[in-house]
């Protein structure tokens, strides 16, 4: 579809809008922001010729909470919310009934004991999705995706370089 790659007919799309408000940027051009992000979905709707209502809004809350940032922001609640919000214990959605998607910071030694590529050891961006693995994939339009167990093998051998990543003779 386009010269950068990508059929963007098919799947879902996050449009990432953001506002740093602590990089001291000002007041945020919120009226400008809001019709760029209608206006990205407008075309992407018309060049796909498909409905882009499920395709996510990413930003936080110093663009959509209109206490701070957009005003009539709810003209975007048909796409479902991708928020980025760090240190509170759920985030705000502003005129959004529930959020999708959340990114916020945790510690990855709670999930990772080996290093895994591209993850740093202690705190990174993590997200969660709302709600089940079934929810999901209904979400993605995908099928159920079935993991099988690993083999007796496979668990023996991931033990062994877990035991060897710490210094242990195995």
């Amino acid at each position: 579809m386009d010269q950068t790659g990508g059929d963007w007919g098919t799947g879902i799309v996050l449009f990432d809008i953001e506002y740093e408000e602590v990089l001291g940027w000002g007041t945020p051009p919120t009226a400008a922001m809001l019709q760029i992000s209608l206006d990205f979905y407008r075309e992407l709707g018309r060049l796909t010729g498909k409905d882009r209502s499920g395709d996510l809004f990413y930003s936080n809350p110093n663009l959509y909470n209109p206490m701070k940032g957009m005003t009539n922001v709810a003209q975007l609640t048909v796409h479902p919310l991708a928020a980025a919000e760090y240190g509170v214990s759920a985030p705000m959605v502003g005129p959004w009934t529930d959020w999708t998607f959340w990114q916020y910071v945790g510690d990855t030694s709670v999930f990772w004991s080996l290093p895994e590529p591209g993850v740093s050891a202690g705190l990174t961006d993590l997200y969660d999705f709302h709600g089940d693995q079934a929810a999901l994939e209904t979400f993605l339009g995908q099928a159920p995706v079935i993991v099988p167990s690993p083999t007796l093998e496979q668990r023996v051998e991931a033990l062994e370089a877990q035991a060897r990543a710490h210094g242990w003779q195995v």
